[in-house]
């Protein structure tokens, strides 16, 4: 699995529905299924278990963790041709209603879902040392909890940074107006406050 970050500055786009039907709410049924892409969640078209090749039980609360175990993945797609996917590259899952992409080490739940989604990860971070029975220095791998930021125009994810949350606020002049008459501190302190209030202001659509 991959870690990449994003600074996130993309020219201003409008978001709309005219390709979408249904804004979000958490009374939104998401099917539940394999996404092999970002376009795959946003589309709410994922591999359904149905089309799923596994020996695992498709009846179990855990089916999906267990599938996601595997290095690889065979499932049949619409044309009825049978393809292998590696785990590692599917975009995510959905469970239960939960959406989980993989990112970092794992499959983590996007726990707010909208134009600007927040998730946290498992990150793989290589701290400095020096190597003293080698005499060289050395590098210790660590793991960390970070927060991350999906900007839903594009599929990016980025650092749930203060650099981040200033450019996605760009595309409503108002909110980020309002934001960048704060002080730096409070800026900080209120980066999830503004997220939910550009997404309020700005509902995420998904296709029927």
């Amino acid at each position: 699995m991959r870690h990449l970050v994003f600074i996130l500055l993309f020219p201003v786009l409008r978001l709309n529905a005219q390709t979408d039907s249904i804004p979000y709410s958490k009374d939104l049924n998401f099917k539940e299924g394999l996404y092999l892409t970002y376009a795959d969640f946003r589309n709410n078209d994922p591999v359904p278990k149905t089309r799923i090749q596994t020996n695992y039980d498709k009846n179990a609360l855990d089916f999906f963790k267990q599938e996601i175990s595997k290095s690889e993945i065979k499932y049949v797609d619409a044309s009825g041709a049978e393809q292998t996917v590696r785990t590692s590259k599917l975009w995510g899952y959905c469970s239960n209603n939960g959406i989980y992409i993989n990112y970092g080490r794992d499959f983590s739940k996007i726990m707010v879902i909208g134009s600007i989604c927040h998730f946290t990860a498992m990150i793989e971070t290589y701290v400095g040392s020096y190597d003293r029975y080698n005499g060289a220095p050395a590098n210790m791998r660590s793991y960390q909890l970070q927060q991350f930021v999906i900007d839903a125009r594009t599929g990016k994810v980025g650092s749930f940074t203060l650099v981040n949350m200033e450019a996605l606020l760009k595309q409503d002049e108002d909110l980020y107006n309002e934001f960048m008459k704060l002080s730096r501190r409070k800026r900080k302190d209120m980066m999830f406050v503004y997220l939910r209030k550009f997404n309020e202001k700005h509902p995420l659509y998904f296709k029927n």
